[in-house]
């Protein structure tokens, strides 16, 4: 039997997992009658920001911008509210969020697409990506002061 997180909701949905759960471990169960066996501990993963973090330059008229191309380009994988499910990369945390030419790297000339991320030079511009990257440092930034408030 599956356990875990994990289907699409697992994608979307990653406000709901505690952030020490590594998006919560996903097993595979099998059952012996007569066993006795005990799963092993789950070991609680620590994410921290990245620091220094960069500083959002963004207008506002930018970031609106970024953040409607996040929710029509990103969120279905990279999570509602631009928190991962931890099945995918949260960008909160990621350090290609933190350096321009790494995102457009990325985003528009699609160096990860052996690893399942596509490009997405057909749908935005550069200057586009770089919007969408402003928004969601300035999302990681209102998470790293949530998570360094008293």
């Amino acid at each position: 039997m599956a356990a875990g997180w994990g289907g699409a909701f697992g994608l979307a949905g990653g406000g709901l997992v505690d952030p020490s759960s590594n998006g919560g471990l996903r097993r595979v169960l099998v059952f012996r009658l007569g066993a006795t066996g005990a799963l092993p501990a789950l070991q609680a993963v620590e994410r921290t920001f990245p620091d220094p973090m960069p500083e959002v330059s963004a207008t506002p008229v930018v970031l609106a911008q970024g953040r409607a191309d996040y929710f029509t380009h990103c969120q279905v994988c990279h999570g509602n509210g631009v928190i991962s499910g931890s099945s995918i990369p949260d960008l909160r945390y990621s350090a290609v969020t933190m350096d321009p030419a790494a995102w457009r790297a990325v985003m528009i000339d699609g160096t990860l697409a052996q690893r399942g991320m596509i490009a997405f030079a057909e749908w935005m511009t550069p200057e586009q990506a770089e919007g969408l990257r402003q928004f969601v440092l300035s999302e990681a930034h209102v998470w790293k002061r949530q998570a360094e408030a008293p």
